[in-house]
């Protein structure tokens, strides 16, 4: 996966396959990164709107790599470009 880019009535992904760019568009994504990942590289995965630094920091910085470890953070986008916290 390139980049996820959220726009009011879709929400676009880039990726590459075979080595050749490829662009899926649909409603809803569901996206499973590894934790590293997402803490490293969530700023160029989640552009447009980007995730909050705040809000990633708050929801997976304390968190650590481990053997087992399952965890979902669910954002739901309201018609803004602000990302907020499902409970």
């Amino acid at each position: 996966m390139k980049e996820i880019e959220t726009r009011s009535d879709s929400v676009i992904v880039r990726y590459v396959q075979d080595g050749e760019d490829k662009t899926m568009t649909a409603k809803f994504v569901v996206c499973t990164l590894p934790l590293g990942v997402l803490k490293t590289h969530h700023s160029s995965i989640f552009k447009s709107p980007p995730l909050p630094d705040d809000k990633v920091s708050e929801a997976i910085g304390d968190m650590h790599l481990g053997s087992v470890f399952l965890h979902s953070i669910l954002y739901r986008q309201e018609q803004s470009t602000e990302w907020v916290a499902v409970p």
